[in-house]
């Protein structure tokens, strides 16, 4: 299954060999409303000094989730460059944080190169109040 977006994100700035991603949630049980922080990590053949938290507001369904990009940040974590944004489930049920697909520049392959996330099941229960 692939991304509903429609281009992949670009990580601009970002040029090597081969790049992984790998997703993750601090909570997968929470409430509708409910902060969760969402950390991709990339590690690989790059120089990744340059990665900037790109906007991914845009690459998910914005009636079921809520990214706030303003507040994205990296971290160096010991093999690979972490970015973390905070996001808030909007609805309650048995939801999948989506996939994501970035892009970059694969300069041993003279390509664009595309990788991707895998998706998350998140648990939201209602909530008292929505955010």
């Amino acid at each position: 299954m692939f991304c509903s977006c429609l281009a992949a994100i670009s990580l601009g700035g970002v040029s090597g060999g081969k790049i992984s991603a790998e997703a993750s949630l601090t909570a997968h049980n929470v409430h509708v409303g409910d902060p969760i922080d969402l950390m991709v990590d990339f590690a690989g053949e790059a120089d990744f000094t340059s990665l900037h938290p790109p906007s991914l507001s845009g690459a998910v369904d914005k009636s079921v989730w809520r990214i706030d990009d303003k507040s994205a940040r990296t971290e160096t974590i010991r093999y690979a460059r972490r970015l973390v944004y905070r996001i808030r489930p909007l609805k309650e049920g048995l939801l999948e944080f989506p996939r994501l697909e970035f892009s970059y520049s694969n300069v041993h392959k003279r390509i664009e190169a595309v990788i991707s996330t895998q998706p998350m099941p998140v648990n939201v229960k209602k909530g008292a109040n929505v955010v």
